[in-house]
């Protein structure tokens, strides 16, 4: 969090602030570069003491996301969220498969005229 002077809440955030500290069900629904963020960032340094989580698309916003928070927000990406949900020992065979995927694509692109299964068979 930096030092820089916050901007005071619209009507529409104060609406949403107040809604996350009842503990009601509320959305967002906004443009990209409309505020929604900011507004995230205004219900958490209204209740710096709640567990939050953030979610992005890609790790570079979520990384920048995560300096914006209070430490209890948690900021990742939708795939992390997943991904943490899988067993151990799915792990290695995600990795092999989107390292696979990736060969696949090239064949593709390529004009292979076959394609492996992940399991290695031909399709």
């Amino acid at each position: 969090m930096s030092s820089i002077e916050k901007p005071k809440a619209t009507y529409e955030q104060a609406t949403a602030i107040d809604n996350a500290r009842l503990g009601e069900s509320f959305k967002v629904i906004a443009y990209a570069g409309t505020g929604k963020t900011t507004t995230l960032q205004m219900i958490s340094d209204a209740m710096p003491e709640r567990r939050g989580m953030y979610l992005a698309f890609n790790k570079a916003i979520a990384s920048e996301a995560q300096q914006k928070f209070h430490r209890h927000v948690d900021c990742r990406t939708f795939h992390s969220l997943a991904f943490r949900s899988v067993p151990a020992w799915g792990h290695r065979q995600i990795a092999v498969t989107a390292s696979e995927s990736k060969l696949y694509g090239k064949r593709l692109s390529a004009g292979a005229d076959y394609l492996a299964s992940f399991d290695g068979r031909a399709l």
